[in-house]
């Protein structure tokens, strides 16, 4: 039970701040997306949260945290039941019962939409048995979660007093300038518990992996038909990277988790044009920064992406500025938390603050052809020569050729190609690290390589199948009840 007190906490923290973000915007199964959504962000707020409590007095950090949270639902119930403009939170149900009594000509529909429904439970099934597996077999974690992202829990649980040496010199081997959103969920479990448990770092790292399939689903529900986001959920299920970096406790599912939320965000927001929703494409955002420190990238990548769909009217009306207002706020939380642990707590890392110059990286960047060729031979590779992404991005390719055609017959680039963009751009400033990265190349492309291509698969995952799969499985007349 010390386990799910936690998980359940923050959950209703990010259930209902997701239900007060998208109550009475026009998006089709918004409880479904505020339970997707609600596990990570309540982590994301949660770690904030300790890191804040921890700065500003470190011996009570932990009843700070609390005392805030009170506060935080005590707010989110009152607005979310006893407002009088509140929106009924639970209504997605309807969307889920069945019709008792179906026309002759529906039965197949929702036989099909049962077929879909026992695939993804047997995906899911065979999922959770790899996952349970692997976290027996090592149930500390991976390398990385033992010697980074969990030390750093335990700085925040064992000696509070003297929790910032987890930014020393002396454990340089830890990262010390490392963002803390994985840590700080860890070490909230682990505070609540009283005690290092194996297994709230295991649960933790569930929530995000399955956070991400409940995503894929709730986007493709909504721009095709439920039957699509089951069969690209059962897809992602049956990857095995994915099985595999879901168990391993390392902050790149969680870092996929934020790109994608981030991205269909930003998607539906230039869709529907409503200020709430780039507020949350920027908190997304900005959560994704405080995961790793690839998210920095990411956060110039969405703002390019976002500024390249409003090239010609970003700034011609007063409701397109407040969209990037909107944006902006959304990351200052976790970039302001990021600033603080790079500028104050932990200024030495190996980029920033590394003493290399300018004329170092340029040398990196443009004067090693040998590098070059390598990082993009390993792509090559690590994609399309490798079994275990079950030809994800041979799909993916597939989808860019049909969208392409189709955008050139209607003469119009629309959001659809938001995804793929953004994939781009993050492989391509990954690219740009692995060239300038402090240790051999090839050995950071063998420690790494799949990981990072492993938080654009939901990105590449959700392109292909919205663009390859039929809009809709039933005629205009169908009886199947939707929300």
């Amino acid at each position: 039970m010390s386990a799910f007190a936690p998980l359940l906490i923050s959950y209703l923290i990010g259930f209902l701040l997701m239900h007060l973000g998208v109550s009475h915007l026009p998006l089709k199964h918004k409880p479904i997306l505020s339970f997707a959504v609600a596990g990570p962000l309540g982590f994301g707020i949660i770690s904030l949260g300790i890191f804040g409590g921890y700065a500003l007095h470190a011996p009570n950090g932990m009843l700070l945290l609390f005392t805030a949270l009170i506060l935080l639902i005590a707010w989110l119930l009152q607005k979310t039941f006893f407002s009088a403009a509140a929106e009924n939170p639970f209504s997605f149900f309807s969307f889920m019962r069945p019709p008792l009594f179906l026309a002759r000509d529906q039965r197949p529909f929702f036989i099909l939409r049962l077929l879909c429904v026992i695939v993804f439970l047997f995906s899911l099934g065979i999922y959770l048995k790899s996952f349970l597996s692997i976290t027996c077999l090592a149930p500390n974690g991976d390398w990385d979660a033992r010697l980074f992202w969990n030390v750093k829990a335990k700085f925040y649980l064992r000696q509070p007093e003297v929790w910032s040496l987890m930014f020393s010199n002396v454990i340089s081997w830890s990262h010390p300038d490392y963002p803390l959103l994985v840590p700080g969920t860890v070490a909230w479990g682990w505070n609540w518990a009283g005690h290092e448990t194996l297994l709230w770092p295991a649960l933790a790292a569930m929530v995000f992996s399955l956070s991400i399939v409940a995503l894929v689903i709730w986007h493709l529900s909504v721009t095709r038909n439920f039957e699509t986001g089951l069969i690209a959920g059962s897809f992602l299920l049956s990857i095995e990277f994915f099985q595999t970096w879901s168990a391993s406790q390392y902050a790149d599912i969680p870092q996929a988790f934020f790109f994608l939320a981030a991205a269909l965000f930003l998607m539906h927001a230039l869709k529907i044009k409503l200020s709430r929703l780039f507020l949350l494409a920027g908190v997304m955002t900005g959560f994704a920064a405080w995961t790793k420190n690839e998210g920095l990238f990411f956060v110039a990548w969405l703002w390019l992406t976002a500024l390249l769909y409003r090239t010609k009217t970003w700034l011609a009306s007063a409701s397109e500025r407040r969209e990037l207002i909107f944006l902006l706020l959304g990351l200052l939380p976790a970039l302001t938390a990021i600033c603080l642990l790079k500028g104050i707590y932990a200024p030495h890392g190996d980029y920033l603050g590394s003493k290399r110059t300018l004329h170092d990286y340029a040398h990196l960047l443009f004067q090693s052809p040998e590098n070059t060729r390598i990082i993009f031979a390993a792509l090559k590779s690590y994609t399309f020569q490798t079994a275990e992404w079950r030809y994800l991005w041979h799909l993916g390719a597939a989808a860019i050729g049909v969208n392409l055609v189709r955008a050139l017959h209607r003469k119009c680039w629309d959001e659809t190609w938001i995804p793929v963009l953004l994939s781009v751009l993050i492989l391509a400033g990954y690219v740009l690290v692995i060239h300038v990265t402090p240790h051999p190349v090839s050995w950071q492309i063998k420690a790494s390589l799949t990981r990072l291509l492993m938080h654009t698969v939901p990105l590449v995952l959700i392109f292909a199948f919205e663009v390859l799969a039929p809009e809709n499985l039933r005629p205009p007349a169908a009886t199947l009840r939707q929300n």
